[in-house]
Protein backbone atom coordinates (compact mmCIF):
# COMPACT_ATOMS: atom_id res chain seq x y z
CA UNK A 1 0.00 0.00 0.00
CA UNK A 2 1.61 3.58 -0.87
CA UNK A 3 -0.18 6.46 0.32
CA UNK A 4 0.17 10.37 0.10
CA UNK A 5 -0.40 12.58 2.31
CA UNK A 6 -0.43 16.46 0.65
CA UNK A 7 -0.70 19.73 2.41
CA UNK A 8 0.00 23.35 3.09
CA UNK A 9 2.15 24.57 6.09
CA UNK A 10 0.81 23.86 9.38
CA UNK A 11 -2.09 21.49 7.68
CA UNK A 12 -1.68 18.85 9.83
CA UNK A 13 -0.55 16.83 7.22
CA UNK A 14 1.95 14.71 9.45
CA UNK A 15 -0.36 14.36 12.38
CA UNK A 16 -2.96 12.75 9.61
CA UNK A 17 -0.32 10.45 8.56
CA UNK A 18 0.64 8.99 11.40
CA UNK A 19 -2.82 8.73 12.63
CA UNK A 20 -3.38 7.20 9.30
CA UNK A 21 -0.46 4.42 10.32
CA UNK A 22 -1.74 4.32 13.64
CA UNK A 23 -5.44 2.93 12.48
CA UNK A 24 -3.45 0.39 10.77
CA UNK A 25 -3.01 -3.40 12.57
CA UNK A 26 0.70 -3.20 10.39
CA UNK A 27 3.89 -3.27 12.34
CA UNK A 28 6.41 -2.51 12.87
CA UNK A 29 5.88 1.10 12.64
CA UNK A 30 9.35 3.27 11.54
CA UNK A 31 9.51 6.61 10.45
CA UNK A 32 12.02 7.66 7.83
CA UNK A 33 12.80 11.72 8.84
CA UNK A 34 14.35 13.92 6.16
CA UNK A 35 14.70 16.68 8.24
CA UNK A 36 17.91 18.67 9.02
CA UNK A 37 17.27 20.98 11.89
CA UNK A 38 21.60 21.55 12.74
CA UNK A 39 21.38 25.40 13.75
CA UNK A 40 17.25 26.15 13.72
CA UNK A 41 16.23 26.05 17.60
CA UNK A 42 12.75 26.30 16.30
CA UNK A 43 12.77 23.73 13.71
CA UNK A 44 14.42 21.14 16.30
CA UNK A 45 11.60 21.94 18.41
CA UNK A 46 9.28 21.04 15.78
CA UNK A 47 10.83 17.62 15.19
CA UNK A 48 11.23 16.56 19.19
CA UNK A 49 6.99 17.53 19.17
CA UNK A 50 6.76 14.76 16.61
CA UNK A 51 9.10 12.38 18.06
CA UNK A 52 7.16 12.80 21.58
CA UNK A 53 3.62 12.31 19.34
CA UNK A 54 5.18 8.69 18.55
CA UNK A 55 4.72 5.76 21.08
CA UNK A 56 7.22 3.64 21.67
CA UNK A 57 6.11 1.17 19.12
CA UNK A 58 7.25 3.29 16.29
CA UNK A 59 10.91 2.74 15.16
CA UNK A 60 13.09 6.06 13.62
CA UNK A 61 15.33 6.29 11.16
CA UNK A 62 16.91 9.81 10.45
CA UNK A 63 18.02 10.09 6.26
CA UNK A 64 18.16 13.54 4.86
CA UNK A 65 19.40 12.24 1.54
CA UNK A 66 19.27 8.60 0.93
CA UNK A 67 15.45 7.74 1.69
CA UNK A 68 15.83 4.82 -0.68
CA UNK A 69 18.71 3.13 1.08
CA UNK A 70 16.71 3.90 4.48
CA UNK A 71 13.48 1.58 3.35
CA UNK A 72 15.89 -1.26 1.83
CA UNK A 73 16.85 -1.68 5.46
CA UNK A 74 13.57 -2.76 6.61
CA UNK A 75 12.06 -6.16 5.83
CA UNK A 76 8.10 -5.89 6.96
CA UNK A 77 5.66 -3.05 8.07
CA UNK A 78 4.45 0.23 7.58
CA UNK A 79 7.10 2.80 6.90
CA UNK A 80 6.16 6.95 7.23
CA UNK A 81 8.03 9.01 5.09
CA UNK A 82 8.28 12.50 6.18
CA UNK A 83 8.65 14.58 4.24
CA UNK A 84 9.76 15.08 0.90
CA UNK A 85 9.51 18.53 0.76
CA UNK A 86 12.67 18.85 3.63
CA UNK A 87 14.14 15.90 1.34
CA UNK A 88 13.43 18.34 -1.63
CA UNK A 89 14.96 21.29 0.55
CA UNK A 90 18.01 19.46 1.85
CA UNK A 91 19.39 18.07 -1.90
CA UNK A 92 19.03 21.57 -3.04
CA UNK A 93 20.84 23.54 -0.64
CA UNK A 94 23.42 20.66 -0.60
CA UNK A 95 23.99 21.27 -4.12
CA UNK A 96 23.77 24.90 -4.27
CA UNK A 97 26.41 25.14 -1.80
CA UNK A 98 28.58 23.65 -4.05
CA UNK A 99 27.79 25.92 -6.44
CA UNK A 100 24.68 27.81 -7.53
CA UNK A 101 22.27 25.68 -9.23
CA UNK A 102 22.26 28.32 -11.82
CA UNK A 103 20.06 26.22 -14.70
CA UNK A 104 16.98 23.81 -15.49
CA UNK A 105 19.42 21.23 -16.66
CA UNK A 106 21.28 21.09 -13.14
CA UNK A 107 17.58 20.95 -11.34
CA UNK A 108 16.86 18.57 -14.04
CA UNK A 109 19.65 16.22 -12.63
CA UNK A 110 18.65 16.56 -9.17
CA UNK A 111 14.89 16.03 -9.94
CA UNK A 112 16.07 12.89 -12.17
CA UNK A 113 18.21 11.27 -9.02
CA UNK A 114 14.82 11.87 -6.94
CA UNK A 115 12.81 10.12 -9.36
CA UNK A 116 14.51 7.50 -9.52
CA UNK A 117 14.88 6.67 -5.52
CA UNK A 118 11.24 7.13 -5.21
CA UNK A 119 10.40 4.98 -8.00
CA UNK A 120 12.93 2.16 -6.11
CA UNK A 121 10.82 2.67 -2.93
CA UNK A 122 7.76 2.21 -4.53
CA UNK A 123 8.84 -0.67 -6.76
CA UNK A 124 10.51 -1.72 -3.34
CA UNK A 125 7.23 -1.29 -0.93
CA UNK A 126 5.49 -3.45 -3.72
CA UNK A 127 8.24 -6.15 -3.90
CA UNK A 128 8.08 -6.80 -0.01
CA UNK A 129 4.33 -5.99 0.62
CA UNK A 130 5.58 -2.93 2.80
CA UNK A 131 3.34 -0.08 3.00
CA UNK A 132 4.48 3.64 2.82
CA UNK A 133 2.91 6.26 3.51
CA UNK A 134 4.37 9.86 2.29
CA UNK A 135 3.99 13.74 3.83
CA UNK A 136 4.64 16.01 1.21
CA UNK A 137 3.99 19.94 0.90
CA UNK A 138 1.64 20.95 -1.56
CA UNK A 139 3.37 24.31 -2.99
CA UNK A 140 1.61 24.51 -6.03
CA UNK A 141 -1.14 26.48 -4.86
CA UNK A 142 1.02 29.50 -4.43
CA UNK A 143 2.59 32.75 -6.06
CA UNK A 144 5.52 31.57 -8.46
CA UNK A 145 8.51 32.45 -5.77
CA UNK A 146 10.64 35.12 -6.86
CA UNK A 147 14.07 33.50 -6.56
CA UNK A 148 15.82 30.92 -8.60
CA UNK A 149 16.49 28.16 -6.10
CA UNK A 150 12.79 28.61 -4.55
CA UNK A 151 11.18 28.42 -8.15
CA UNK A 152 13.39 24.74 -8.63
CA UNK A 153 12.07 23.93 -5.26
CA UNK A 154 8.58 24.14 -6.47
CA UNK A 155 9.24 22.45 -9.65
CA UNK A 156 10.89 19.34 -8.29
CA UNK A 157 8.84 19.12 -5.17
CA UNK A 158 5.33 19.34 -7.96
CA UNK A 159 7.18 16.18 -10.07
CA UNK A 160 7.84 14.39 -7.59
CA UNK A 161 3.99 14.37 -5.44
CA UNK A 162 2.92 13.86 -9.13
CA UNK A 163 4.86 11.12 -9.06
CA UNK A 164 3.94 9.52 -5.63
CA UNK A 165 0.12 10.37 -6.29
CA UNK A 166 0.75 8.56 -9.70
CA UNK A 167 1.56 5.32 -8.05
CA UNK A 168 -0.37 5.63 -4.88
CA UNK A 169 -3.32 3.81 -3.86
CA UNK A 170 -4.45 6.09 -1.81
CA UNK A 171 -3.53 10.47 -2.01
CA UNK A 172 -5.31 13.07 0.48
CA UNK A 173 -5.37 16.78 0.49
CA UNK A 174 -4.89 18.29 4.07
CA UNK A 175 -6.46 21.49 4.73
CA UNK A 176 -7.06 22.52 8.09
CA UNK A 177 -6.39 19.30 10.33
CA UNK A 178 -9.00 17.87 7.83
CA UNK A 179 -8.03 15.36 5.13
CA UNK A 180 -9.72 14.89 1.58
CA UNK A 181 -9.33 11.92 -0.41
CA UNK A 182 -8.02 12.82 -3.99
Amino acid sequence: MIVLFLGGTRSGKSRLAKNFVESTSIYPRTVIATAIPEGDEEFQQRIERHKKERDITWGLIEQPFYIYDALSAIKEGIVLVDSIDCWVSNHLIRADSVGPVASFNACDGIKFEMEKQLQGMMELSRERNISVVFVSAEAGLSVVPDNRLARYFVDILGSLNQLIAANADNAYLCVAGKSIKL
